[in-house]
């Protein structure tokens, strides 16, 4: 959580006490403690999953029933709850105000892209630089927690954003979608892309069999490589891994 930028949010929208600021913020800290990162429940689901953890009804209090969320509860329980669920729904609001206008950002870049007479091959470096740079980027970053989604590797400056179903077979709900996406090295980002790698549903690595095992140590990929994936990640990697297959039969 950047507690500094959400006090700096609550100061200018809302019309809060210093106390009433400092208690917000004291209640996400809380929360984190017991529930984790809220800035990874935000990419994760805009923290939807969280705040219905913390939902605590007067029928819940009536048959005492205990909360789904791990955070303890000093005095009346479903009072407590509340508390901690508006500071958390404030979290949330203030992230959504910091993400970029994305509907402004693709127009204008679609804009460019048909207005200037580009060669196809800087229409690619366009199109990768809206993918790259744009909020679909930052969005994986809080999702992959700064790492490569296969390897680990932690410098986020030479990391790619890479759609998992390409950009243009995309539906327009499933390009910005942060589960249709890794963050990766350039050398898997790269060999990805070009379907001669994919996961199975237990995020197993597939290797296509056009790659030599000289070809394998040069590029660092490893053979029982494998990728922690979301439930959400299944419809577009199925995709992906019809596309492998049928290169692979093609190629045999």
């Amino acid at each position: 959580m950047n507690s500094q930028k959400f006090e700096s949010w609550l100061i200018t929208n809302k019309n809060y006490s210093i106390k009433t600021i400092q208690n917000r913020i004291s209640n996400c800290r809380n929360v984190e403690r017991h529930e984790g990162d809220l800035d990874n429940h935000f990419a994760k689901d805009k923290g939807i999953s969280l705040l219905e953890r913390l939902s605590y009804s007067t029928e819940n209090q009536l048959n005492s029933d205990i909360p789904n969320h791990k955070v303890p509860i000093h005095g009346d329980m479903r009072e407590g709850s509340a508390t901690l669920k508006y500071a958390v729904k404030l979290y949330m609001s203030y992230k959504n105000s910091a993400q970029p206008d994305r509907k402004k950002l693709i127009e204008k870049t679609e804009k460019l892209i048909l207005t200037k007479k580009l060669t196809e091959s800087e229409k690619t470096v366009l199109t990768k630089y809206r993918i790259g740079q744009s909020f679909f980027r930052n969005q994986l970053i809080d999702l992959w927690n700064g790492c490569c989604s296969i390897s680990g590797f932690s410098k986020t400056e030479l990391l790619i954003a890479s759609h998992i179903k390409p950009y243009n077979k995309c539906k327009e709900n499933e390009k910005y979608d942060i589960y249709n996406g890794l963050l990766l090295t350039p050398n898997y980002d790269r060999l990805f892309d070009r379907f001669l790698i994919s996961f199975d549903k237990n995020g197993k690595i597939l290797i296509s069999s056009t790659l030599l095992k000289t070809d394998l140590k040069k590029l660092n990929i490893k053979k029982n490589a494998t990728i922690k994936l979301n439930e959400n990640h299944e419809p577009y990697m199925k995709y992906h891994r019809k596309i492998f297959f049928k290169k692979l039969k093609k190629q045999a």
